[in-house]
């Protein structure tokens, strides 16, 4: 398929939209979401003063237990079943509430475009898929090494 590439298109690359979740739930581009309460509060029986600051945990919340089964094993299928509720804000790659990110559905838009793009020319394959990924966490994760092997596709 050579023509160009429709929004209708990435509408319907669901599998592709359960990658990108299973991805960001598995290795957050942020570690760490900050958040100020309006208003005193109380947590399961912590009472918390206005404007108390809050370090949300994001790779805790997205790998717990009593969120996902098996929560350390790659399986974009866990997005698939619509019947499958995820619970609220267990899936934190781009915020949650209010103050969501803007441009998810632009980012998620673009990622689906960049994978149609690049498995249409290549075939691209992890050089070792028992090593692990080599990354940083800090606030914001980053891929330090992931040797893949890409060999560009023939037409036939």
């Amino acid at each position: 398929m050579n023509r160009e590439i429709t929004y209708e298109d990435l509408n319907k690359l669901n599998y592709c939209g359960a990658i990108i979740k299973e991805v960001s739930r598995l290795m957050p581009t942020v570690s760490v979401l900050f958040r100020v309460s309006a208003k005193p509060d109380e947590i399961a029986g912590y009472k918390f003063l206005a404007n108390t600051q809050f370090f949300i945990n994001v790779p805790a919340i997205q790998m717990h237990p009593s969120h996902w089964n098996q929560p350390e094993k790659f399986d974009p299928d866990r997005f698939m079943d619509s019947e499958q509720q995820i619970p609220k804000n267990a899936l934190l790659h781009f915020g949650g509430g209010a103050r969501v990110c803007m441009g998810k559905q632009l980012a998620i838009l673009q990622l689906k475009a960049l994978m149609v793009l690049l498995y249409r020319k290549y075939d691209v394959e992890l050089m070792d898929m028992s090593g692990g990924i080599k990354y940083s966490s800090t606030v914001v994760n980053h891929c330090e090494e992931l040797p893949v092997k890409i060999k560009v596709k023939h037409s036939a």
